[in-house]
């Protein structure tokens, strides 16, 4: 839900955002940190909207895939795993 909460926020003005590189972090009182925003998910998903394409997806992408050798375990972000997510506008 992050994520659309963040673009909810952007439909209303809102300009500052706090994100998490591969999705580290958490809250100590919940065994999975729902509300966490991934780096490079939000990156992604703003660049498919037009916005902030001076940001390197590669290397965030490339430091979420390093973190994930260095715990050694899965991070929870999606892209990393996938490489970006190009949609096409649709032309009308």
């Amino acid at each position: 839900m992050g994520r659309a909460n963040v673009y909810a926020a952007m439909k209303s003005g809102v300009q500052n955002y706090e994100s998490s590189i591969a999705g580290l972090g958490g809250c100590p009182f919940t065994k999975v940190a729902a509300g966490n925003v991934c780096t490079e998910d939000f990156v992604n998903a703003l660049h498919q909207m037009g916005f902030r394409k001076e940001i390197d997806l590669k290397k965030l992408i490339d430091l979420a895939k390093e973190f994930a050798v260095f715990f050694n375990r899965e991070m929870p972000g999606l892209i990393y795993k996938s490489g970006p997510i190009n949609i096409k506008q649709p032309t009308i």
